[in-house]
């Protein structure tokens, strides 16, 4: 009786020493979702101080998050009670800081919403009085990303050709907004294209799309800030497409 007693006993710890590891730390399953509620599957997250970028899940909008990947390589897990400070973005929206609180449950559930970059505004602007760089505008109005580049790269080119300072500034900001923009647009067409087939070189487009609206958002925000333009709009193109908040400040 004894014995068995024992086995039985001894065969509790073991199941509870295998059963601690599993229940020791929870998960976050982050859901993100646009103002419509449908899931955007082009988003990606990271933690302040993590060093790792994260993508959801390209048809659900979803992801899951237990660890925080340190600067030398280690692995720090998530505990219980603890408050996480997320930024989340996709090409096209805002980026969002989400806190999360992680209760007592193993999985905690959070939703995030992403509102959409307000861009009309900025077009309607730059369509009242162009006469000479109007071309590049109406590409962009019908979302010819591509034209509208193009159109763009000319005026860049010809920019020292306008006739006193002011229409010198004006074609060189109207240039590097319209540039921004269609990048921005092509990196947003790239990413929802090859969401679902991520091979290498669709990786590498999208990739390659990514980094160009980068720069060209950061020469924006640089130029506005130049000119002492508004800045609400550029900062904001500028988060959402770069992959550290610290270039964007």
């Amino acid at each position: 009786m004894r014995k068995t007693f024992a086995i039985l006993l001894l065969t509790f710890a073991t199941q509870v020493a295998l059963a601690g590891p599993r229940d020791k730390h929870p998960t976050l399953e982050l859901t993100v979702v646009t103002a419509a509620h449908t899931p955007l599957t082009t988003a990606r997250f990271w933690l302040p101080s993590d060093t790792m970028e994260r993508y959801v899940n390209t048809v659900t909008g979803q992801s899951t998050l237990s660890v925080r990947y340190n600067d030398d390589g280690t692995e720090a897990p998530l505990v219980y009670e603890e408050t996480i400070e997320l930024y989340v973005a996709a090409p096209g929206y805002e980026q969002t800081k989400h806190i999360v609180t992680i209760d007592k449950k193993k999985r905690v559930k959070s939703t995030v919403v992403l509102p959409r970059l307000s861009l009309r505004p900025i077009v309607e602007t730059h369509m009242k009085g162009l006469h000479s760089h109007g071309e590049m505008v109406r590409a962009f109005g019908q979302r010819d990303y591509q034209k509208a580049t193009e159109w763009a790269q000319l005026t860049l080119r010809n920019v020292h050709a306008e006739k006193d300072e002011h229409s010198f500034q004006d074609a060189l900001y109207h240039a590097k907004t319209i540039l921004a923009l269609s990048a921005l647009g092509l990196w947003e067409n790239a990413a929802n294209r090859f969401a679902d087939t991520l091979s290498d070189e669709n990786a590498y487009q999208m990739q390659a799309t990514r980094d160009m609206a980068d720069t060209r958002a950061r020469e924006w925000l640089e130029i506005t800030r130049h000119l002492g333009k508004d800045e609400t709009l550029p900062l904001q193109v500028c988060r959402s497409t770069s992959p550290s908040r610290l270039l964007c400040k």
